[in-house]
């Protein structure tokens, strides 16, 4: 009798073992912020223009979270991916967690456990906009000028089909981020928000 081998994609790798990606017992929601927070705050694998001075974690009403700080968290401009010219973001995406390389190799993660994700970054007057669900794109990478210098809003909603509801308060999750391992060099705040539906 032949041994049956199950060939699974990247994405799917990332959604059947979340709590070893998450490095949880038990993968919950707030695992993600965890590791937002975290690969931020590794001063060794981020750059320095990609380490906010602050972070403004709003927990919404329909368990979605949105991000707001003052540095760009995606790239600009494109690459040859694939024999095609590309943005920069894709390969990105698309890529298991790669260690060492800090925000940016944790953004498949957070795209694969996520119901939808929304980053909006902005860098030098250029935004770049990525949506996905559940690890795939919504619709196309875009870019566009802004009246904005750089910063990021990043919204999320974990997928709770996988991961586990954790109800944490503001007050809860700051105590819990100060013991994180990582020390965090920048001013971490948060607010619970009542809303219903995500923002546009």
């Amino acid at each position: 009798m032949k041994e049956k081998i199950r060939v699974i994609t990247q994405i799917q790798s990332l959604r059947l073992r979340p709590e070893m990606y998450l490095s949880q017992p038990k993968a919950t929601g707030f695992g993600i912020l965890k590791g937002i927070i975290q690969t931020l705050s590794d001063t060794e694998h981020n750059s320095e223009k990609e380490i906010p001075e602050s972070l403004h974690v709003q927990l919404l009403s329909d368990g979605a979270y949105c991000l707001t700080c003052d540095s760009p968290m995606l790239p600009t401009g494109t690459v040859e991916y694939l024999g095609v010219k590309q943005p920069a973001v894709i390969p990105l995406l698309l890529c298991l967690h790669v260690p060492g390389w800090g925000f940016l190799g944790f953004l498949p993660i957070m795209s694969a456990l996520s119901e939808y994700l929304k980053i909006v970054s902005t860098e030098e007057g250029v935004s770049t906009c990525v949506e996905t669900s559940r690890g795939g794109l919504v619709s196309p990478v875009s870019s566009q000028k802004s009246t904005k210098a750089s910063g990021t809003i990043l919204e999320y909603l974990p997928d709770y089909s996988l991961l586990e509801v954790q109800d944490l308060s503001p007050e809860e999750i700051l105590e819990r981020a100060s013991r994180f391992p990582l020390r965090i060099p920048f001013n971490l705040t948060c607010e619970r928000v009542e809303r219903t539906e995500k923002s546009e």
